[in-house]
């Protein structure tokens, strides 16, 4: 199992991004089990979604050959930050929200 730390720079399209660990070193990564054509309305929406989850963001791709078959499987994990309700860890309003 490999473990790549990279920053995804590029959203192909609703199911295709490219990520890079340093300058001119990239991989493409197509999601499994997204398929959307990328023509119609649905793709676009889909291109803005994940474009929206993780472009210039951090990723985590984990990468396990399958011993039967040798093929590779990648796994990709970023970090989304979660929405700022106005309310502190402690269940209380924060002061920055008024």
């Amino acid at each position: 199992m490999d473990i790549l730390l990279c920053l995804v720079i590029a959203i192909s399209d609703g199911d295709t991004l490219r990520a890079s660990r340093r300058p001119k070193e990239t991989i493409k990564i197509r999601l499994a089990e997204i398929d959307v054509l990328e023509k119609e309305k649905l793709g676009q929406r889909s291109k803005q979604s994940l474009s929206d989850l993780c472009y210039l963001r951090q990723a985590k791709i984990t990468t396990r050959l399958k011993a039967a078959t040798g093929a590779r499987s990648r796994t990709l994990s970023v970090t989304v930050p979660t929405p700022d309700f106005g309310y502190s860890g402690d269940g209380k309003k924060s002061l920055a929200e008024k």
